[in-house]
């Protein structure tokens, strides 16, 4: 017992202090092994969980109001979570500037490199362009105006009168014409695909399809 007892001891000093080196740095963090650190100060509370797209749940450990937690090794991909503060109240994280709208959500999110993590990153290659354009619709008579995004890829500038192929993406339910561009990471995918040569340059309309 007194075994097992030192083991946790000796585990949760280690997490506390993993968590005060990285504090310093932009949370989560995450490592070259994959590994992702978090990081969540509250005095006030007595569990915290981490909830998001990960297969479960997971109960940060705290002492004195600081709160950390260190995942197995993650596969490559983005991910989204909010904390879940004594298991009712959820907020994002307020040492990660990176938030995306879900619907009518608000979640924090970070990426863990690699494939196909990295085509969600914003990589040091050539930017495109993304521009909010409002058009007339007679749709409904209620929102006669409506708006529309579009990708426009780096090469434009210099070439604008170059016929470009257009894809025309719709959002999902409960989605607008900012969808693709928040969740959907649009500008980095195609940014990060042109560059790799793995699509041509193209131009990406994103309307709003939002019925009524």
């Amino acid at each position: 017992m007194k075994q097992i007892l030192c083991t946790f001891i000796l585990s949760f000093a280690a997490l506390v202090t993993s968590a005060q080196t990285v504090s310093n740095k932009k949370m989560p963090f995450v490592d070259a092994d994959r590994t992702v650190t978090f990081r969540y100060v509250n005095k006030q509370v007595k569990h915290v969980t981490i909830e998001g797209s990960f297969p479960k749940s997971m109960s940060m450990v705290g002492k004195d109001g600081a709160w950390g937690y260190r995942t197995a090794p993650l596969p490559s991909e983005m991910y989204t979570y909010r904390f879940a503060i004594g298991g009712k109240k959820k907020v994002t994280d307020p040492l990660n500037p990176n938030v995306v709208c879900d619907i009518d959500d608000s979640l924090s999110y970070f990426v863990v490199g690699g494939y196909p993590g990295s085509f969600y990153m914003d990589n040091n290659v050539p930017h495109g362009t993304v521009q909010q354009l409002w058009y007339h619709s007679e749709f409904d008579k209620n929102m006669k105006q409506r708006r529309l995004s579009v990708y426009l890829p780096a090469e434009y500038k210099q070439n604008p009168q170059k016929r470009y192929p257009v894809l025309y993406l719709l959002h999902g339910t409960g989605g607008d014409e900012l969808a693709w561009l928040g969740m959907g990471r649009l500008a980095q995918i195609m940014d990060n695909m042109i560059a790799q040569h793995k699509t041509v340059p193209m131009i990406v309309v994103m309307p709003n399809g939002i019925a009524e």
